[in-house]
């Protein structure tokens, strides 16, 4: 087991149950509450189930922006770094660092579509570095950016 992010005295530490938990997290509160309810007979107390229903809005937000990052690089429609950010910071804010891999990728792709380099570097470290959280070293995802990573190094000459 490993920490994703500080743990503060007294806070309780939750281990998600199930293979695929992004799939359970971003779904409403309501949603969340009545599928753990009905499999293990209590309602989830992990620290995103206590902001209550009051987290649905912020992880709308992150669907929208995770959609609108990834479609709309084929339609041509602009990007912005800021957008990227934003959901990073969405991810922080809802707790939800174990699965911002997908954030950080996306930061990554919006400051390369912008001829940042050193600013994909980074990005695409800390989502090596957080997919490496959930997933063996040589998933698909991780050699990718391993790839990427070593690529743009010799690109530009970067150890």
């Amino acid at each position: 087991m490993r920490a994703v992010r500080g743990i503060a005295r007294g806070e309780e530490v939750t281990v998600p149950y199930f293979d695929e938990p992004w799939k359970l997290h971003f779904k409403p509160f309501a949603a969340r509450q009545l599928i753990l309810t009905e499999m293990f007979k209590s309602p989830c107390l992990c620290s995103l189930c206590l902001k209550g229903s009051s987290s649905d809005e912020a992880l709308e937000e992150i669907f929208i922006l995770e959609q609108t990052l990834t479609s709309n690089w084929k339609s041509g429609t602009a990007i912005t770094t800021n957008d990227a950010l934003k959901l990073i910071q969405l991810y922080e804010k809802e707790g939800l660092e174990a699965f911002i891999d997908m954030a950080y990728g996306h930061a990554a792709l919006a400051y390369g579509a912008v001829g940042d380099f050193d600013a994909v570097i980074l990005y695409a470290a800390l989502a090596l570095e957080s997919l490496s959280w959930r997933m063996r070293e040589q998933q698909p995802d991780n050699i990718i950016l391993q790839q990427l990573i070593g690529n743009l190094r010799s690109q530009m000459k970067i150890d």
